[in-house]
């Protein structure tokens, strides 16, 4: 099946926003519970679809694999709340031979706030504080997605082929590192 051309698809904007300090002041970060994961099934779902469905068909996540997440040593599932409402979402992985994020997610009803650049900082922050040297982090470029992490100061570091997370066809899997 060949790939729908880049400008049918939803892609992620190629720079971030700087949140403004409504925002900032607004959103509190804080580690997830086994509590939150049906509210984060839901924004992790919602996030995603319209910009990965034309590549999986399928649900990003499911509650069996935030629970697994919130169960693993290496991993911290971190939290941005605004309103009272779950708002945005960032997995992270401190393994003894990286740190590494993922499963980033913003709420489409707080898109366009900055609410990523601020889950991203305090992933950052986590991994510097733990003593890591650099974050990596791993990204399709058909969706995007490098340009968005490169104006938060990442750089590429591997491209290949793949199709990882049952891709209904192939895409450039990008690994993409910042040093701390």
């Amino acid at each position: 099946m060949p790939q729908r051309p880049i400008e049918a698809r939803r892609t992620v904007g190629a720079s971030h926003r700087t949140p403004d300090a409504a925002t900032r002041a607004g959103v509190r970060i804080r580690e997830a519970t086994p509590g939150d994961v049906p509210a984060l099934v839901t924004l992790i779902n919602a996030a995603y679809k319209p910009v990965d469905w034309w590549l999986f068909e399928q649900l990003r996540t499911d509650g069996e694999e935030l629970l697994d997440a919130l169960a693993d040593p290496d991993g911290t599932l971190i939290v941005a709340e605004m309103d009272g409402a779950l708002a945005g979402h960032l997995a992270l992985w401190l393994r003894p031979d990286e740190a590494h994020f993922g499963l980033l997610a913003t709420g489409p009803a707080f898109q366009g706030r900055g609410i990523a650049p601020l889950l991203i900082a305090e992933a950052e922050r986590r991994a510097r504080d733990a003593g890591y040297h650099a974050l990596g982090l791993g990204c399709i470029r058909e969706n995007g997605l490098p340009a968005y992490y490169e104006s938060l100061g990442y750089r590429v570091t591997q491209e290949s082929p793949s199709r990882l997370w049952d891709a209904r066809q192939e895409f450039t899997y990008v690994e993409m590192a910042k040093d701390l």
